[in-house]
């Protein structure tokens, strides 16, 4: 639950800074933006982004801008043995035959966001390593751990040859992939673990002189 308000608070706040695909944000700065939302098994669909418009030549692009706002999250499966009403991505069990209390789980997640062009520019967006733990719990008992992170990240270019490539005429192509090992300890505990998935915003903003 609390990941889908995050993911509806994040979006409520974007979706006003971005209400228009491209816009001129200040003189001599144009900008345009692309949402995301994938998972570890549903691969995100290939990104474009429109070529800088030099309005016949009256315009330089002088600076690229990257930047990556969103979430990294764990997301429960739809199928298999997933518990009934786990609506979180990650759920740990203590074993039913045990006599004494205890923490079913400790895990450590980190996640990394990717976006490539093809000529080289990269831009990353990550979590540091974030550690939980369950809490203390009787035999038999189970919690839903909801493990949601903020990623951030941005890069910026003047190189020529990506000045050449943003300045057009053809879209820009962009590849965006994301990884989000979890790591899961466990002893005399059952333990369910869900999709990788990441929901954000890219920004693209073209600096220029007239």
């Amino acid at each position: 639950m609390r990941s889908t308000l995050r993911r509806a608070g994040l979006f409520a706040c974007l979706s006003v800074l971005f209400s228009l695909s491209a816009q001129v944000l200040a003189e001599g700065m144009v900008s345009q933006t692309r949402e995301f939302h994938f998972t570890k098994i549903s691969p995100p669909a290939p990104l474009s982004f429109d070529p800088f418009d030099t309005q016949g030549g009256t315009r330089t692009l002088s600076k690229v801008v990257l930047s990556i706002a969103g979430i990294s999250h764990l997301l429960p499966l739809s199928s298999g043995n997933w518990p009934e009403d786990v609506e979180t991505g990650l759920y740990c069990k203590v074993n039913e035959d045990l006599s004494f209390p205890k923490s079913p789980c400790n895990y450590e997640f980190l996640s990394e966001l990717s976006l490539a062009f093809p000529f080289g520019l990269t831009a990353l967006a990550s979590v540091p390593s974030n550690y939980g733990e369950a809490p203390i719990l009787q035999p038999g008992e189970g919690v839903a751990l909801d493990v949601i992170e903020d990623l951030s990240g941005s890069v910026e270019s003047t190189s020529p040859i990506a000045l050449i490539f943003f300045s057009g005429p053809n879209p820009i192509p962009a590849s965006l992939s994301g990884s989000g090992p979890l790591s899961v300890s466990s002893n005399l505990s059952s333990v369910w673990v869900g999709n990788p998935g990441w929901d954000g915003i890219i920004t693209l903003t073209y600096h220029f002189n007239d």
